[in-house]
């Protein structure tokens, strides 16, 4: 994750950073997130670009706070309410995201519905993989979000999307977006090939 790294960064060398992190509980830290999404429609339609671009960089923030505070304080490991808040939260809010950024643009509906359909495709796919690993007994380091690298060796992530459309909404670059959705495309079909051939060798037993 683009912002990830330098957040892992100041949470194990600064004890303030960590003060602040931990002041609010993950389902805190998930609400705070979706309320982002949901404000970044309004800024969108009242034409406040670097508002739509920090309410998103505020809900990526909120999303890696909500798991580092699970993981860290929380002591969790498994907990199906938190994961489950956090992705439908996740998944409504990311249509008012994409209605902003379509509100901004004021062009290429097509691509931002396009953005949206094969972002849901995705968490689609990774809730799949993930329930099929869980239930292999497999708790941590099931989450899956490369893109062309091993497994748990994190490049890309879907999450880094937020700051994606914060970059077009304040450049209102259309073909940035266009772009956007050729890269989603990509990923998409790269997970799911390098999954189907891993389940079919892991988990597939033949009739015969």
């Amino acid at each position: 994750m683009i912002i990830g790294a330098p957040h892992r960064y100041l949470a194990q060398h600064s004890t303030a950073f960590r003060t602040i992190i931990f002041s609010l509980s993950s389902e805190q830290w998930t609400c705070f997130g979706f309320g982002c999404l949901l404000m970044s429609a309004f800024a969108g339609f009242f034409h406040h670009p670097y508002f739509y671009a920090a309410l998103l960089c505020a809900q990526d923030i909120s999303d890696i706070n909500d798991g580092y505070v699970y993981q860290n304080k929380e002591n969790g490991l498994c907990n199906g309410y938190g994961l489950y808040i956090d992705h439908i939260l996740d998944s409504i809010g990311a249509s008012f995201a994409a209605l902003g950024g379509f509100f901004l643009l004021g062009a290429a509906p097509f691509a931002c519905a396009a953005g949206l359909v094969l972002f849901y495709l995705i968490a689609i796919h990774s809730w799949l993989y993930k329930i099929t690993k869980i239930s292999e007994g497999q708790r941590i380091g099931a989450y899956y979000g490369v893109l062309l690298s091993r497994e748990r060796a994190l490049w890309l992530n879907v999450d880094d999307l937020t700051l994606v459309m914060a970059i077009i909404g304040i450049s209102r670059f259309v073909p940035l977006l266009y772009l956007t959705d050729v890269a989603l495309f990509v990923i998409l079909v790269t997970k799911v090939v390098r999954t189907s051939r891993e389940l079919r060798k892991t988990r597939w037993l033949s009739g015969a």
